[in-house]
């Protein structure tokens, strides 16, 4: 929610992003809102060329501006899903891109049934392929269930640290992901970004590189 013209809305536009100010975070940098913020963070995923800077940025630009439209639709559609699956009834993902369900019906459609689920599993679900039914996290799934080939890589490299530091009875799906596997995953931070999870590790309690090398030599 944003306060647009002295009015609370829903962001349902990327430029509603820019309404948002800033602020610094873990590495120092700060952006006048938080528009800025999003592009200069997926630019940090690229090397730019000299001279096609403002291109980048352009092109970064327009696939926000779908990426947001599309998060609210795919949004709609799967508390559709959801509410029907909530009844026991199976209805098919392009029938329910045509439904629509009451602001009431809406509220009611809890995703992924309104279970409350750790940080892990959280991951592991947002990187699965679109459900037309409830979907729970599987060590055994296969690479194609997720819809990027990297989710499952990180989430199998986790899982294989996990137990190297706490045993092998270790089940990653009983905890919250930990900052300092995370880091041993992923070998320190990429781009100023953890390994996986980025948003939800603590900073404060997460140890750099550094420290878990000096701490097991």
């Amino acid at each position: 929610m944003v306060m647009i013209d002295e009015s609370i809305v829903m962001a349902d536009t990327f430029e509603h992003y820019a309404a948002v100010i800033d602020v610094r975070d873990r590495d120092g940098r700060m952006w006048r809102n938080k528009l800025e913020r999003v592009i200069m963070e997926m630019l940090d995923f690229y090397r730019i060329e000299e001279g096609f800077e403002d291109l980048a940025r352009q092109v970064a630009c327009t696939a926000c501006h779908k990426l947001v439209k599309d998060m609210l639709y795919e949004a709609r559609t799967q508390a559709i899903v959801d509410f029907h699956v909530a009844r026991n009834v199976r209805i098919k993902r392009d029938d329910a891109v045509t439904m629509t369900l009451t602001k009431e019906e809406y509220l009611q459609a809890l995703h992924h049934g309104g279970e409350e689920i750790n940080t892990f599993e959280a991951f592991a679900l947002s990187h699965k392929g679109k459900a037309t039914a409830e979907i729970h996290y599987n060590p055994e799934d296969p690479p194609e269930v997720y819809s990027n080939p990297r989710a499952y890589s990180r989430l199998s490299s986790y899982s294989k640290v996990a137990k190297e530091v706490y045993g092998q009875d270790y089940d990653p799906r009983s905890h919250d992901l930990d900052g300092e596997v995370v880091m041993r995953a992923g070998k320190g931070k990429k781009h100023g970004r953890y390994y996986l999870g980025d948003s939800v590790i603590d900073t404060a309690s997460t140890p750099t590189l550094s420290q878990i090398r000096a701490r097991t030599l």
